[in-house]
């Protein structure tokens, strides 16, 4: 994490993130260890700025989850009215096509 992709992620989220990455399960952080993390929430003033001012912060993550999501929704709709439009295509056409 010590490459130019992490230079302005502050040490609390590297931890946060190398805790989730442990090859043993047992050693990993569980859910709700992730829930009273320091970068999820912070104990302090000190720790609130250090997070809002880290590239990977929370209201970051809400915006581009949120963003995610939509994209997901729009994707099955558009699917949904594809496959809608096939079976109509399908009952219209004539049975030897």
């Amino acid at each position: 994490m010590e490459d130019p992709c992490f230079g302005r992620t502050s040490n609390m989220a590297k931890d946060f993130i190398r805790k989730l990455l442990l090859k043993d399960p047992a050693a990993r952080l569980s859910a709700n260890s992730c829930l009273t993390h320091p970068w999820i929430k912070p104990e302090n003033t000190r720790q609130v700025i250090v997070r809002s001012i880290s590239l990977i912060n929370i209201k970051k993550f809400k915006i581009f989850n949120a963003r995610r999501t939509w994209k997901i929704s729009f994707k099955m709709v558009s699917a949904c009215n594809r496959f809608g439009w096939l079976k109509r295509r399908r009952a219209v056409s004539p049975p030897g096509r």
